[in-house]
């Protein structure tokens, strides 16, 4: 190496050394005199009101903390059946079922005509099932049919609620 490259190399340095000299002096000298003073002082904390104390008497009062079920009626046992074969008309929901007819023969007796959201019309009679709530026919007139239906309660059982099928246009 030259001498030039050993005086530029050293140059260099020099530049570098100075430049890297503590430019955060005053932040560092600001920085010792905060941790120098004395903290100031806390506020004291407010004073506690002690709570009034109520006392709880439950003469008698349901226990808010468990849950206590309705009473089943003890001659409620229905339930569907699940050993029954179901029928065309129970695998639609019975809004999609319209009434549009009634006949009466007298061998075969009353039925009314339902018919399915495909169009189809079937006959149905007194006992059969249609719906898909074990809705089962319990009577018929000209102008409705009168249905059974098996729905869940709030505790696990079954009850039956009353349900009708009008003739469509009245």
């Amino acid at each position: 190496m030259s001498k030039n490259t050993y005086i530029s190399i050293f140059a260099l340095l020099l530049i570098f050394t100075t430049g890297c000299s503590s430019e955060n002096d005053d932040l560092e000298a600001w920085m010792s005199q905060i941790k120098n003073q004395e903290p100031a002082p806390l506020d004291a904390l407010p004073s506690l009101k002690s709570p009034k104390i109520v006392s709880y008497t439950s003469s008698g009062d349901r226990n808010p903390f468990t849950i206590e079920l309705p009473k089943i009626e003890a001659g409620s046992t229905v339930s569907p059946n699940p050993e029954r074969i179901k029928e065309p008309l129970e695998a639609f929901t019975l809004p999609s079922l319209k009434l549009v007819g009634w006949i009466e023969n007298k061998g075969a007796g009353k039925e009314s005509l339902i018919k399915d959201p495909n169009g189809i019309v079937h006959r149905v009679r007194v006992g059969q099932h249609l719906g898909q709530q074990e809705g089962r026919v319990v009577s018929m007139s000209e102008t409705e049919v009168v249905l059974m239906e098996l729905h869940s309660n709030s505790v696990g059982g079954w009850e039956e609620r009353e349900v009708k099928i009008v003739l469509d246009g009245i």
